[in-house]
């Protein structure tokens, strides 16, 4: 069997078949009461709007990655809240990689998690501005302060290294204008700035990808519930009763309206390991998600799933000096580029064309073992017209090797594309 990077993902639902009815209506009713909706939804909506029209306008992919834990307040003037946590590591180094790959990132992030390239300095120095911090600054002779980084010379150099690289990056990145951050806090908040951002997509079609790690609840107090002042505990003895309520399914929303082309990962974290495959494929065939990432508690960090309807494919930390998330977001964009090939190959997709890359793959009557290689020379054109070519540009000059081996292999196999954009030897997949 083809592992899941040589098979095309299925295009998902336009309609509300993998959003049940009853998902369907929490969801409509959520969105509904707008007294959840952030204060600031209109200027978020106006960051979303102008960094999608520059990624546009340069023919650059977007990913929406989400990082976190969301939280579940417990008074509108929050003094307790329940908490689901999450570091937000996976989303921060998952974020790093897909800048690394040429493609635009919005940071959908709880406020105080993991960023990209910050996390370098939280592990190199300390994760808090608390006294280890304090223990790293020095006053030069002229009353300056200077950063060390430790008191083992060899240490020390080596975490200079890692947080100039650090610094570097994120200044490419930041001059690119390819990171956006949005932050979140509550759930309700996460659930707002999801659908704001997933709509800011949708005229990218295939080109946006939404790769959803953060840590949603599940249950929540519905905001006509919520209490407004501090929930006072004179008289409480007998304790506190919560009745929680589920947290709207927006998954299959996101799928059937609000980004219906956009390429769509879920993540899934257990406990117990069996639950993960029928978990997965269950999330896949209710919610229109294109593949699960699927993971289990204490070995997350060396090894995931990723699971899309007829395939599972296992991915393994190669060594303590890479994180799992080099070799899961290579492959989680070799899907994402198979699935835009895809709309390619077959005319192309009338979501993407307000996307500047994707003019050229709307042209039905050109033959089919020609379109892939005018796909490219006209990102490349475009690029040139607006006066540069950065690096990494679209899916990189590693996904470009990808696409022109696949334009061997039309040529040589008469046009038939049902290997997708893969190139030499990949591992095999068992069934699921």
């Amino acid at each position: 069997m083809k592992p899941v990077s040589d098979a095309q993902p299925h295009a998902g639902p336009t309609d509300t078949q993998n959003c049940t009815q009853s998902d369907a209506a929490e969801v409509e009713n959520f969105f509904n009461d707008t007294a959840s909706a952030p204060p600031s939804l209109k200027s978020h909506g106006e960051a979303l709007a102008s960094f999608v029209g520059e990624q546009i306008s340069v023919g650059r992919p977007i990913v929406c990655v989400s990082a976190g834990g969301t939280t579940v307040p417990l008074e509108a003037n929050t003094v307790r809240s329940i908490d689901n946590f999450s570091t937000g590591m996976r989303g921060a180094l998952s974020a790093e990689q897909f800048l690394a790959l040429g493609y635009a990132v919005i940071y959908l992030h709880r406020k105080g998690c993991a960023a990209p390239y910050a996390r370098v300095i939280a592990d190199k120095l300390s994760p808090h501005v608390d006294l280890q911090l304090m223990d790293r600054l020095r006053l030069n002779p002229s009353r300056r302060l200077e950063l060390t980084t430790g008191d083992m010379e060899a240490g020390r150099e080596d975490a200079d290294e890692a947080l100039v690289g650090a610094l570097v990056a994120y200044q490419a990145a930041r001059d690119d204008r390819a990171l956006l951050a949005v932050a979140f806090t509550t759930v309700h908040e996460y659930l707002w700035l999801l659908r704001l951002t997933a709509q800011h997509l949708r005229p990218l079609g295939r080109h946006a990808m939404a790769y959803l790690a953060a840590a949603v609840s599940d249950f929540h107090l519905p905001p006509a519930a919520i209490p407004r002042h501090k929930v006072q505990s004179e008289g409480g003895a007998a304790g506190l009763e919560l009745q929680l309520q589920g947290v709207p399914k927006c998954l299959g929303a996101l799928s059937a309206h609000w980004a219906p082309r956009a390429f769509r990962v879920a993540f899934k974290l257990e406990t117990d390991a069996a639950l993960l495959l029928p978990k997965a494929r269950a999330a896949i065939a209710r919610h229109g998600v294109h593949l699960v990432v699927a993971n289990e508690l204490h070995s997350r960090y060396r090894h995931v799933d990723i699971i899309s309807a007829d395939a599972v494919l296992p991915i393994d930390r190669d060594d303590a000096d890479t994180p799992i998330e080099v070799p899961l977001v290579a492959e989680i964009a070799q899907c994402h580029f198979n699935y835009i090939a895809a709309a390619a190959a077959d005319g192309g997709d009338d979501d993407s064309q307000q996307h500047a890359s994707a003019a050229a793959a709307a042209k039905p009557l050109i033959p089919r073992r020609a379109v892939l290689r005018r796909v490219w020379q006209r990102r490349l054109q475009k690029a040139v017209t607006y006066g540069a070519l950065p690096a990494g540009f679209l899916l990189s000059l590693w996904l470009q090797r990808r696409l022109l081996s696949a334009l061997r292999g039309l040529r040589e196999g008469g046009g038939d594309a049902q290997g997708g954009v893969g190139g030499g030897t990949r591992p095999s997949a068992a069934r699921g």
